[in-house]
């Protein structure tokens, strides 16, 4: 057997993809009181437990409202195996929402938790957001150099780390609650607005919004700032301001 095959064998069968081969049986032997299989065993344990401690730490509130036992059956019971297509495991853990939203359909005792797919999609950001590029600092100085007009045409960047988020239900709420934060008001009764955003190198805020500034962030690197709404205002001034200086806005394009 090749090194190259017998490597990708190896890595199907301790991330649990296929069963292991014959030919792999036969390359790795028993050894003292360890059969083939318990070596490839422990191969298989190392690997599921990273990959579910990843997932623990991309997801602690969601651990935390199903309670860890029933997080950990969970994960063991919908992941039919245990594999990252990235080295790294910061990047594991993307499919939660669907896994979730799948799981209630089929799990009786989930189909009261309707928040859990939406909750989930909030954590993977607030995870995302802990890893995401650095940003440039907004550049002041060029941007005051342009044109009027060009100012005008000109569209904000937003930080790497931001994430603008709309959910039927105030799973931002729940998250600051569980993370000791100030919850704001718990207002069920509609769409709930928030953004994902880092205030530290490894620091990550929820911040909820209202529609308006919801629609306007979205809409910022599409939209030239003299077609947002309220421009030339001294409200949207004081607004674009504020979210530059806390890096939420870090830079700007101009159309050619």
């Amino acid at each position: 057997m090749r090194l190259a095959a017998l490597q990708a064998a190896l890595v199907s069968a301790a991330t649990g993809r296929d069963a292991p081969d014959a030919a792999l049986f036969a390359s790795v032997r028993a050894h003292r009181n360890a059969s083939a299989d318990e070596r490839l065993a422990a191969y298989r344990a190392n690997i599921k437990g990273a990959h579910l401690q990843a997932l623990d730490m991309a997801y602690p509130v969601l651990r935390e409202v199903l309670g860890p036992r029933y997080w950990r059956q969970l994960l063991e019971a919908e992941l039919p195996f245990f594999g990252s297509p990235s080295p790294d495991l910061n990047a594991y853990g993307d499919f939660m929402p669907a896994l979730l939203h799948d799981a209630q359909r089929q799990r009786p005792e989930l189909r009261d938790l309707s928040y859990l797919e939406a909750l989930a999609t909030l954590e993977w950001q607030v995870h995302r957001a802990r890893f995401a590029a650095d940003d440039a600092a907004f550049d002041w100085d060029a941007f005051a150099m342009l044109p009027p007009e060009t100012q005008a045409s000109t569209r904000l960047l937003r930080s790497n780390a931001l994430a603008v988020l709309q959910f039927d239900y105030p799973v931002d709420h729940i998250w600051r609650t569980h993370n000791g934060l100030d919850a704001g008001e718990d207002d069920d009764t509609g769409d709930s607005y928030c953004c994902v955003h880092r205030s530290g190198r490894f620091d990550v805020g929820v911040t909820q919004l209202d529609r308006e500034e919801f629609e306007m962030l979205q809409s910022l690197g599409s939209t030239p700032i003299g077609e947002l709404s309220g421009a030339g205002t001294d409200a949207l001034a004081q607004q674009l301001f504020a979210w530059i200086q806390r890096s939420w806005i870090t830079g700007f394009e101009v159309d050619d």
